[in-house]
């Protein structure tokens, strides 16, 4: 493509860019190119930082691959390719300003201004750190906290909260607003607790399915965010949840599902009874993938847990257990081959019509179990004597 000499006029930000080019030692080839980038470096860093605030005006030069910053490291992989309509709308960019600092700034600011969703607002205070905007992300935050405090989503608050602990707990190559960043993440969370159970109840399944994802991710960032006072609110919730008959069955699930896990709910088993018993086989159904979205493994782990899932799924009736197939397939569906043959093992040694004293010989078949052996492969992914 060659380039422009610098006696050539050029627009502000083209010229700026070409600035930034220079320095970066980063090329505008229609091609596409692999650059690793590492933040601790002053070289990695202000190419990142170049590449962000171009993405935040809308000029994809580079596309992000992969991106370790999340995980406690300083690495980032972007693939370039200069297009020729990429100078067209950075010469659209030109109403934010007239610098790639400046512009890039500005539009995250307007941005903000017209976003009434949380989690949009929550991921514009991510890309302005990334890109080293910190005034622009101050007034982002600014704007999620009006907003946190109007919402009554509280799967988008959810949502919301893991992104930005998420960067407070693992950190930027750049400056944090640290303190405004905690602030908010403790306010939002503090909604989400005192919100989640009523908020929880009749939510169809679309929502719920929403709300269970937005949870399983919640969950985890308040474990990042290291605030016992919020964790254990967070539990107490969980714990109202599952004794809620109102609220929605694969949220009760999920939420006997981490207590279960952190061994603070001392009947786990009798509570996972009582919502799989004598229910409707899609309330109950719904409740056991909740319960399983939280991990498969449990109940590799935990026998009567088992135990109990055969049990309602024996006392099924004909057309209630057709029903529940795909919802039982989509539960297991995170077992990998290896568990899925251990689970497999399971149920025929427990189908086996041995005594406790006379271990059933090697080969012997319950015929009940050979008969509904097609069955199990099906819904556990399985093929006859092979692999999952």
């Amino acid at each position: 493509m060659g380039e422009i000499g610098d006696n050539v006029p050029q627009m502000p930000l083209a010229r700026d860019l070409a600035l930034w080019q220079r320095k970066t030692r980063l090329k505008p080839e229609d091609i596409d190119t692999e650059v690793k980038l590492d933040l601790r470096s002053d070289a990695g860093l202000m190419k990142s930082t170049l590449l962000h605030r171009l993405v935040l005006i809308n000029v994809p030069w580079g596309k992000l691959i992969d991106a370790e910053a999340g995980r406690g490291t300083f690495r980032e992989v972007w693939k370039l390719r200069w297009a020729p309509e990429l100078s067209v709308t950075l010469a659209e960019a030109l109403i934010h300003g007239v610098t790639i600092e400046q512009a890039a700034g500005n539009a995250t600011r307007e941005r903000a201004k017209v976003s009434t969703s949380i989690t949009a607002l929550a991921d514009l205070i991510r890309a302005a750190l990334v890109a080293d905007l910190s005034d622009a992300a101050t007034a982002c935050i600014e704007q999620l906290q009006a907003a946190a405090i109007r919402a009554s989503d509280i799967t988008d608050l959810m949502r919301a909260v893991a992104p930005l602990v998420r960067v407070l707990r693992y950190g930027t190559a750049r400056k944090l607003p640290e303190e405004a960043l905690r602030a908010l993440i403790l306010s939002m969370s503090v909604e989400v607790n005192a919100g989640v159970r009523t908020g929880s109840h009749g939510l169809d399944q679309e929502t719920a399915e929403a709300r269970v994802q937005a949870m399983l991710a919640y969950d985890e960032a308040l474990g990042l965010f290291g605030d016992e006072s919020l964790s254990d609110a967070w539990r107490t919730q969980l714990g109202r949840m599952v004794e809620d008959d109102q609220v929605a069955a694969s949220v009760a699930g999920l939420s006997l599902r981490r207590l279960h896990d952190l061994k603070s709910w001392q009947m786990a088993t009798a509570a996972f009874s009582r919502h799989m018993s004598g229910q409707e086989p899609q309330k109950s159904g719904a409740f056991l993938e909740g319960f399983l979205s939280g991990g498969s493994e449990v109940i590799l782990q935990d026998q009567p847990l088992l135990q109990l899932m055969d049990a309602w799924i024996c006392e099924l009736a004909e057309q209630d257990f057709v029903e529940s197939l795909p919802l039982l397939r989509r539960s297991l569906s995170s077992f990998d081959s290896v568990s899925r043959r251990r689970l497999l093992e399971k149920i025929r040694h427990a189908k086996r019509p041995e005594s406790a004293y006379e271990p059933a010989l090697e080969g012997e078949e319950n015929p009940a179990f050979l008969e509904a052996l097609p069955l199990l492969y099906q819904i556990l992914g399985i093929e006859p004597g092979g692999h999952a």
